[in-house]
């Protein structure tokens, strides 16, 4: 997220640094994609806390700690706001 803010002052190494850490496979150029013309502008007002961290617990089977991670300011699609009506 911090790489999708960053374009201003180096746009052209913040996606190269982006892609190399995600990886150089075709889903990483997408989600870099994503990142910067997306997800980036729609959160450029925000100044931190992009994502909540809710702790699940153990799991059962090897009590690994369990954690689930989600987007603060969440993009609503049309089709999940066709669902909510």
């Amino acid at each position: 997220m911090t790489r999708g803010r960053a374009t201003c002052h180096d746009p052209l190494h913040s996606r190269r640094r982006a892609i190399s850490l995600l990886g150089s496979n075709q889903l990483a150029q997408r989600s870099a994609k994503t990142l910067f013309e997306v997800i980036a502008p729609a959160s450029a007002d925000r100044q931190g806390g992009y994502c909540r961290i809710i702790r699940l617990g153990q799991r059962n089977s090897d009590s690994a700690p369990m954690a689930m991670i989600e987007w603060v300011d969440a993009l609503v699609t049309a089709d999940e706001s066709e669902a909510s009506a």
